[in-house]
């Protein structure tokens, strides 16, 4: 199976294989909407600029799974006229409504995941574990980053003496707390917005470890591999030089018997004149 050909829609076969990418640009699309839909109903600027700013955030990721596919398929022309160009123009940023025309495109993603069991799936995260977590911590990631920061500008927007008061504010605060850095430049002053903040933090935690183990995981699984490769290599040359072997063992088998039924016949020859 081709490793080209992850993105794009295949045989049951190969939906197995991309079927934690189909359920993570799913999941992703369907939080996408929902912070567009919100962008529309809400009226409060703080929070409106703290789900624009999210909305740019998703544009950027679908951007990259459109790269991804085209990239990866090998007729880009019947990509481009089929779904290539609703992947493009839903990941344009800066207009919110596309991401909510982007949410029908989750109907791609279960249209390839019926042809996989859930048992299948599973199996299939579990033989990929590293790339799993990864789409799990992004996924999680993005939804602590998205709740942070709207409740956070909520509760401490109106407050007198507060540090966080717009949606950058915000957003800045979410990605330093949930990133365990802590520049202390912007910070809570109310019980609630510190309580959000420990949340945060904690999750944060988690998040990086996770994502640190992830990394380890990779590189040890690649060194895994080159090793595996390298003694599967050896082994191949072992078994050819074997194979070699015997062949000149045999052939000088056959000489040696050729040559024992020559001295055989000019014995008995020998004995016959005599």
């Amino acid at each position: 199976m081709e490793e080209t050909n992850i993105f794009l829609t295949g045989d049951k076969e190969e939906d197995t294989v991309r079927a934690t990418y189909f359920i993570f640009i799913g999941s992703v699309s369907l939080l996408a909407f929902g912070v567009a839909l919100f962008y529309y109903i809400i009226s409060n600027p703080e929070i409106s600029q703290v789900l624009f700013i999210l909305d740019t955030i998703y544009a950027i990721i679908f951007l990259i799974d459109f790269i991804l596919r085209y990239r990866a398929v090998d007729d880009k022309k019947r990509y481009m006229l089929s779904w290539g160009w609703l992947d493009l123009v839903t990941s344009i940023p800066g207009l919110p409504a596309l991401r909510v025309i982007r949410s029908l495109l989750v109907l791609r993603n279960v249209r390839q995941l019926k042809r996989v069991t859930p048992a299948e799936i599973e199996a299939q995260a579990r033989e990929r574990i590293a790339e799993s977590v990864l789409y799990i911590t992004v996924v999680i990631g993005l939804i602590v980053i998205t709740i942070g920061s709207i409740l956070i500008v909520w509760v401490e927007a109106d407050t007198p003496g507060a540090e966080i008061t717009s949606g950058t504010d915000a957003m800045w605060w979410s990605l330093v707390t949930v990133s365990t850095v802590g520049y202390g430049d912007e910070y809570p002053v109310t019980v609630a917005g510190r309580i959000i903040g420990v949340f945060m933090i904690l999750v944060g935690v988690a998040l990086f470890t996770t994502l640190t183990s992830y990394l380890a995981s990779n590189f040890t699984d690649r060194g895994a591999k080159k090793q595996r490769d390298q003694q599967l290599e050896l082994a191949q040359k072992n078994a050819q030089y074997m194979e070699t072997l015997l062949e000149r063992i045999i052939a000088l088998e056959g000489k040696i018997a050729e040559k024992a039924d020559v001295d055989g016949i000019e014995d008995v020859v020998g004995k016959g004149e005599s």
